[in-house]
């Protein structure tokens, strides 16, 4: 949440998310949510695009979805380019900023 891990684990807390994936890859993990708590519902666009970068470049065998905050079209491009698989975009679809033709459309670009 504003860009800090959350953990209960003691041997995790101050870790930057980088290490924590870096960590969980070498344990065999390809699947990753990047998700800043503070961005959820928000609709001020998504803070985790610099992470996202970053993952991708490092891990390119990682499956990236990524959220919090997504305004609309631009924003889901922007998660693309930085090397998202997917997108969360449940409070954009549910206030009406994203439509299922917004989705569709993107799917067929």
């Amino acid at each position: 949440k504003g860009g800090v891990p959350l953990t209960e684990d003691a041997d995790w807390r101050g870790a930057s998310p980088l290490e924590l994936m870096s960590e969980l890859h070498r344990c065999g993990i390809r699947r990753t949510i990047v998700l800043d708590l503070a961005d959820v519902g928000t609709g001020q666009g998504t803070s985790t695009l610099p992470l996202v970068r970053q993952l991708r470049d490092r891990f390119p065998d990682l499956e990236i979805i990524a959220g919090g905050g997504v305004r609309g079209t631009e924003d889901l491009r922007q998660l693309q380019a930085a090397g998202a698989n997917g997108a969360l975009v449940a409070s954009a679809l549910h206030d009406g900023r994203l439509t299922p033709a917004d989705l569709h459309s993107l799917s067929n670009a």
